[in-house]
């Protein structure tokens, strides 16, 4: 399982996040937190604003070349939503974004909340949550549970 210092050292010599530049990109999620498990991929959220139609193309030159790489415009979470996959060295990486800012976007909201409890509640509560998406729980679910709550 690659250590967050080590996906942290592909993204940037990716240059992913450059490639992405124009979408406002913002690494989240599991990884970001350091509370992944070994088959967890990589998540960044964009915007696509103006709106998914118009900025389709420019969204497929960006990931023009990497591996595996798919574009799934559709409807997720009630929302018009991107969602861009690819492979960077083996690593999987999953680009979501919706026509708002990055900010307004749930995987960005949610990584900040998370973000701040870790900093409260330290190594154990990392713990817990790593162990508990070893256990198949998601991250969202894996905070949850820690704090004695059900659902996401």
């Amino acid at each position: 399982m690659p250590t967050q210092d080590e996906i942290s050292r592909l993204i940037h010599r990716s240059g992913i996040l450059n490639r992405l530049a124009p979408f406002d990109p913002h690494w989240v999620g599991s990884t970001a937190l350091d509370v992944h498990g070994p088959h967890s991929d990589v998540d960044i959220c964009c915007s696509f604003l103006p709106g998914l139609e118009s900025t389709a193309a420019a969204a497929d030159a960006a990931c023009a070349g990497l591996a595996d790489y798919t574009r799934e415009d559709g409807i997720f979470g009630g929302k018009p939503s991107r969602l861009l996959r690819f492979t960077i060295d083996g690593q999987i990486f999953e680009v979501w974004g919706r026509e708002h800012p990055v900010r307004e976007h749930e995987f960005w909201r949610y990584t900040q909340v998370q973000k701040r409890l870790l900093i409260l509640f330290g190594t154990p509560l990392r713990q817990f949550v790593r162990l508990a998406k070893a256990n198949g729980a998601t991250t969202e679910t894996a905070f949850a549970s820690a704090f004695g709550m059900t659902g996401n």
